[in-house]
């Protein structure tokens, strides 16, 4: 699989356009797909980090500075931000894909839209939007806004094909594997407050961040940790280190430390924006600041649904903020609801969820025929089958043989085995009893951890849901200490029903 991205980055469109765009490709990548970004305009850190994760990166020929309308021709809201019309940009992209096939076209940018993403449609087959404003219209197969909006389910109904599926809400945030390993560890804040996280973009170029640092330093807070993190590309950069020094707090340029960063605060100041789910994931509530005009409706809906503190960008911004932290600091039960809040909406495993509709692992699902019997056998009776599996027992031959010839001509039991290519990868299992099935779904050993489990269950849900129409709900038994099945069917849109305890008393 091909995939090209579409974005840019500059000091007034931030760096978070790129940074979602890498999360998702990386993942991409990870099955197999090759990767080619095409900015006009990137960061230096930035075209430097993609480069570094093994992708292509091609860059359109810079422009003037400054466009002329007329140049520009039909207008968005940001127009400004592409600095050429959108014929000569898809004319340019085009040229930078010509020279092999391309299977999607990411693209993530508020001055495209319909117009630019017809154009690139003859060189690429599908077109992937990831966009926040609903604001034009577009041409796409695929679209992704990932922020809570309280009308995301109609925003974007006038805006895109009939046929266009839509991904909405946090639960597609696209953030990094560490965010969800550490969401499994995080516990909703409660008690005092002894770390707070200031982050309010990598580039900031208002300089919010020294306006955070100088309300918390109006507060005098005796034995609280204060870590302020910005990008290399801030260009406050030398007053910001100046003014942490001065007050003794700790400051981060350009970290990897982020995801350990939030993990440990009690509480943020922070932006709204990607960062918002990545805060979401961890537990971490959160004074946030629309920094931009585009983030003022997610970040007061997002108040709205208890997921984060918000303060408005006023003139007086220092003096709000000082007594906005002063309230939240102690305010323990505010900050537990709204932690516990932003657990439940964001679990990061987004990105899994996003990358299963590219569609990368093509898999095929055929009914078990009595000569798959010994496979069968042979793999059940693995030591790594048999501890995810309800009964753990070695199964004599003869024992599973009466079983499997029984089981394919039983009308309520469906056995299939996925396979790539003619190859097998797995075995899947369906119980059906009225309206509902139970499924079983395991895959050959050493094939676990590369994602064929989540599309192997997938193509498994869509093999049900032709051949076997009448069933409404689908249902796993998993293991209490088997992790990988649990986060299998919880990316998978599986839920919780019921718990059951055990306890061995001989």
């Amino acid at each position: 699989m091909r995939v090209a991205v579409r974005v840019d980055a500059t000091s007034q469109m931030g760096t978070g356009h790129v940074m979602r765009c890498l999360t998702l490709v990386n993942a991409l990548a990870k099955e197999g797909a090759s990767i080619r970004f095409i900015c006009r305009e990137i960061l230096p850190d930035l075209e430097k980090l993609i480069l570094n994760s093994g992708h292509e990166l091609v860059n359109l020929q810079a422009t003037a500075s400054s466009v002329s309308s007329e140049a520009l021709g039909k207008q968005l809201p940001h127009s400004h931000w592409l600095h050429s019309s959108q014929q000569q940009d898809a004319a340019d992209t085009i040229v930078s894909l010509s020279d092999s096939m391309w299977d999607w076209m990411v693209v993530d940018h508020y001055a495209l839209d319909h117009e630019w993403e017809s154009a690139v449609k003859t060189v690429v087959d599908k077109i992937f939007v990831i966009d926040d404003l609903a604001d034009r219209h577009h041409d796409c197969c695929i679209l992704l806004d990932q922020n809570h909006y309280r009308d995301r389910e109609y925003r974007y109904k006038k805006y895109v094909p009939e046929n266009c599926k839509l991904l909405l809400g946090s639960r597609y945030a696209l953030l990094r594997k560490e965010f969800s390993e550490l969401h499994q560890k995080a516990v909703p804040r409660a008690g005092d407050v002894r770390k707070i996280l200031v982050f309010l973009g990598g580039v900031d170029a208002q300089n919010y961040t020294l306006i955070a640092i100088n309300a918390l330093a109006n507060l005098s807070l005796i034995g609280v940790v204060i870590n302020v993190v910005i990008g290399s590309q801030h260009p406050y950069q030398s007053k910001i280190v100046e003014a942490c020094n001065q007050y003794g707090f700790s400051c981060h340029i350009q970290t990897s430390e982020m995801p350990r960063l939030m993990a440990e605060a009690d509480l943020a100041i922070g932006a709204g924006g990607t960062a918002t789910w990545e805060r979401c994931c961890l537990g971490l509530p959160t004074i946030t600041v629309s920094v931009a005009a585009n983030q003022s409706l997610l970040v007061n809906d997002s108040a709205y649904a208890g997921l984060l503190y918000a303060v408005q960008a006023t003139d007086d911004l220092e003096n709000a903020l000082t007594h906005h932290i002063f309230a939240l600091i102690y305010s323990s039960p505010l900050r537990t609801i709204i932690s516990m809040n932003c657990l439940d909406a964001v679990d990061g495993l987004g990105v899994s969820r996003v990358v299963s509709e590219f569609g990368g692992q093509q898999i095929e699902l055929r009914r078990a025929a009595i000569s798959d019997s010994e496979n069968i056998w042979s793999w059940r009776n693995t030591p790594e089958i048999r501890a995810v599996s309800l009964s753990q027992a070695h199964i004599p031959f003869d024992a599973h043989q009466l079983w499997y010839e029984r089981t394919l001509i039983d009308p309520a039991r469906i056995l299939l085995i996925g396979t790539n290519r003619g190859v097998d990868l797995g075995v899947v299992r369906f119980d059906l009893e009225h309206n509902h099935a139970e499924i079983s779904i395991y895959l050959i050993p050493g094939l676990e951890g590369n994602g064929v489990g989540g599309h192997l269950l997938r193509a498994a849900e869509v093999w049900l849901k032709i051949n076997k129409p009448h069933i409404e709900c689908v249902r796993a038994d998993v293991l209490g200490d088997n992790l990988r099945s649990q986060v299998l069917f919880k990316k998978s849109g599986y839920t919780v029903d019921l718990t059951t305890y055990v306890k061995r008393v001989h």
